[in-house]
């Protein structure tokens, strides 16, 4: 006949915080042996996933952590994975990239507070004329060394000033972006001679 086996405590509900294992003693008797509960640790708040660099703990046990032992070093290091965070990163240049963009168009593209303008939900469908993301990236579907399509966005390269008669680049100028040229002095967007920020030197000759 099987030993009968009984709980060693007063709690006698089968409970989440009441699992047992029945082992066998080296004296060859069965008896009960309380298991903790699993710790899941913790969790990224967008995606759901466990937050990779943290010990998984019980509550309990997380209150006699430093700071230092609780967290990663990065930004959202405790409570977002660094796939969200990357993710929140690219999103926000992208926001700011398309405001630039719309000012650039006299504010006709506007972004609401609800996130309809997020470049990274409405890239593929928004119509090419008004799509501010395809002045200023390329979207390219890139293959991970684990197989797996991914979509990049690339800046495109600056083409810089050309010249309004014959349409080639203008020499001695740097090739930047036009928010980049706000930032520059008048003496850096253009060269000592007539016509210089507008004309190559070749037009200027004719003239």
């Amino acid at each position: 006949m099987t030993q009968r086996v009984t709980y060693r405590r007063r709690h006698s509900y089968n409970t989440k915080s009441n699992k047992v294992k029945v082992v066998k003693t080296p004296g060859g008797k069965l008896v009960v042996q309380y298991r903790k509960k699993s710790a899941s640790g913790p969790k990224c708040g967008d995606c759901g996933i466990s937050i990779q660099g943290i010990p998984h703990l019980r509550p309990q046990q997380y209150k006699q952590l430093s700071k230092r032992q609780k967290t990663v070093a990065r930004a959202y290091g405790g409570s977002r994975c660094g796939g969200c965070v990357k993710q929140r990163v690219v999103r926000a240049f992208l926001i700011e990239e398309q405001k630039t963009v719309a000012r650039a168009y006299g504010g006709s593209m506007l972004l609401d507070e609800e996130g309809a303008g997020d470049p990274l939900l409405h890239a593929a469908t928004a119509p090419a004329s008004t799509d501010a993301l395809a002045t200023v990236f390329w979207r390219l579907d890139v293959k991970t060394p684990g197989g797996k399509l991914v979509v990049q966005y690339r800046k495109k390269s600056a083409s810089g000033p050309k010249c309004g008669d014959c349409g080639i680049s203008i020499q001695g100028i740097p090739h930047l972006r036009p928010q980049e040229y706000k930032q520059l002095s008048k003496r850096q967007k253009t060269v000592a001679r007539a016509y210089g920020g507008s004309r190559c030197g070749g037009c200027v000759k004719q003239r």
